[in-house]
């Protein structure tokens, strides 16, 4: 790090600028510094990076540079608003970029005097220059001169209306903000890949081709663009994320919008030597429910610890209850028939609970009907826990944790393993989330009931001393001591207790 300099007239380098300290100040990362002095010498630069691995800090800091440090470029304005303009998939996250700018003015001690004015999504700097921050709308960005423009996260911009297409009309709109500025204009595009099929990706690989001129494209991992993280970190998000997952958020690689959630190595690797497994081979047991009374299956998932080792989960056993009519064959079923349905099969899961001394915990599909009626079977807690994209995306994840770590065993039922090797990983603009097919009257209603018993018990961690809630008996109820704490619980009633749902979904 350099000693503090005094201003001058003269532009000061990018490089240059952050080493100083009372400039910038920043203790870059090999990569870091490779990818600003990329920013300094072309006019476009594509950067696919790791998630935390300082990328947006950099976007932050050739802001701050272009706009204070670049006094040469004041001349091409002649008296007009030069702006920088920060762009982001939503006014919260460009405020986020805003925010690291504005600390990167305020911590140095020749740059924080030309901060004269802010608001909200703007810093106002001394001699007519502004730093506005954005949300991914092309309206919003004509009619702006700007000598610089980041695009942070530009892989995942979405619109509600055109969804991923608005980073097309953006880049188009925002472009010839640059115009004034010829080659002396900046824009970078930072962000993590979200599949190969968008604008960002096409950029990248036309950037990395040559095929754009003054552009170039830059690719580096997290661990290469911020050594601080460590590899024990990255390594248990590996297990977590799954290994496309993992490539895409931490390794910056473009894939495929979609792939396997499970390798099929992994599944087949867990599952047992059994199709079901007796109460006394487990602890803690619990029954993942997914139900359905018309044209879906119902399934029920017995899952609990290994009486050897509660760090170990086991799937104990398995059961599918198939609809009587089919989605060809949509017949309008009488109330009696209809309640023949319900009657099977929440005999089933209450003659289960009740084998296994578990509670049952299931989605907020038809709760009345399950609740009411399994309390007359005879089950005395009954879990509802809210059931929507994000938190079946959670639950899978969990249960991928599981078996990609060896910590869970499966029977050696057919149709578990096959619906598990059917879920796919759908990407989204800031996410990826796990897709369940239907295949006729299938929708993966066996690993659905599975990804929440195994949820429901993994809420809690492995390193819990299960033996304080549990004693040595098999088939006992699921900490009776922490019954009080969670959400959707049956208090015998008649009505679920949601008091408590908004901490303990998921």
């Amino acid at each position: 790090m350099t000693t503090t300099r005094k201003l001058t007239s003269r532009p000061v380098s990018l490089l240059e600028a952050c080493s100083d300290r009372g400039l910038l100040a920043l203790d870059l990362s090999e990569k870091q510094r490779e990818l600003l002095a990329l920013v300094e010498d072309n006019g476009t630069t594509i950067v696919a990076a790791g998630r935390q691995g300082g990328k947006s800090l950099c976007g932050a800091a050739a802001l701050v540079w272009n706009l204070l440090l670049r006094p040469d470029l004041d001349e091409m304005v002649e008296g007009s608003t030069r702006h920088g303009l920060a762009v982001a998939n939503s006014r919260e996250q460009a405020q986020i970029l805003l925010g690291y700018a504005r600390r990167l003015i305020e911590n140095s001690p020749l740059l924080r005097s030309r901060l004269v004015g802010e608001r909200e999504d703007r810093l106002v700097l001394e001699g007519g220059r502004v730093l506005v921050a954005m949300p991914c709308s092309d309206r919003l960005m004509r009619g702006l001169v700007a000598s610089i423009i980041v695009l942070d996260e530009f892989g995942h911009f979405l619109s509600e209306t055109i969804g991923p297409a608005v980073a097309d009309r953006v880049y188009a709109a925002v472009r010839p903000s640059l115009t004034t500025f010829g080659e002396e204009g900046r824009l970078l595009a930072i962000s993590t890949p979200l599949g190969s099929d968008n604008l960002f990706a096409r950029l990248h690989a036309k950037a990395r081709g040559g095929e754009l001129p003054s552009a170039a494209a830059f690719t580096a991992t997290t661990e290469e663009m911020n050594p601080r993280v460590s590899p024990e970190f990255l390594a248990s998000e590996r297990v977590m994320l799954g290994q496309a997952d993992y490539e895409r958020e931490y390794e910056a690689a473009f894939g495929a919008g979609s792939g396997q959630f499970f390798e099929d190595d992994a599944v087949h690797a867990v599952v047992g030597r059994y199709r079901e497994l007796p109460p006394d081979e487990i602890v803690t047991p619990v029954v993942g429910f997914d139900p359905s009374f018309s044209v879906d299956p119902s399934a029920a998932v017995v899952v609990g610890r290994s009486r050897a080792d509660h760090s170990q989960l086991v799937a104990a056993r398995v059961e599918r209850w198939l609809p009587t009519r089919t989605r060809r064959r949509r017949f309008r079923q009488s109330t009696g028939e209809r309640q023949e349905v319900v009657d099977s099969v929440l005999d089933g899961v209450a003659a289960i609970a009740a084998r296994y001394g578990a509670p049952v915990v299931t989605d907020q599909h038809v709760p009345a009907t399950v609740i009411e009626g399994l309390r007359r079977r005879g089950v005395g807690r009954v879990e509802v826990r809210a059931w929507t994209p994000q938190t079946q995306t959670d639950a899978f994840r969990a249960l991928r944790s599981f078996v990609y770590t060896g910590r869970i065993t499966l029977p050696d039922d057919e149709q578990l393993v096959s619906e598990l090797l059917r879920l796919r990983t759908k990407l989204r603009a800031g996410s990826s989330q796990v897709e369940v097919p239907r295949t006729g009257a299938d929708h993966c209603d066996s690993a659905v009931a599975l990804a929440a018993g195994v949820a429901e018990l993994d809420r809690y961690g492995s390193g819990l001393d299960l033996d304080a809630f549990v004693g040595d008996g098999g088939g006992v109820p699921l900490r009776e001591s922490l019954a009080g704490s969670r959400a959707g619980l049956y208090d015998g009633s008649g009505r679920i207790d949601n008091s408590l749902t908004v901490d303990t979904q998921f």
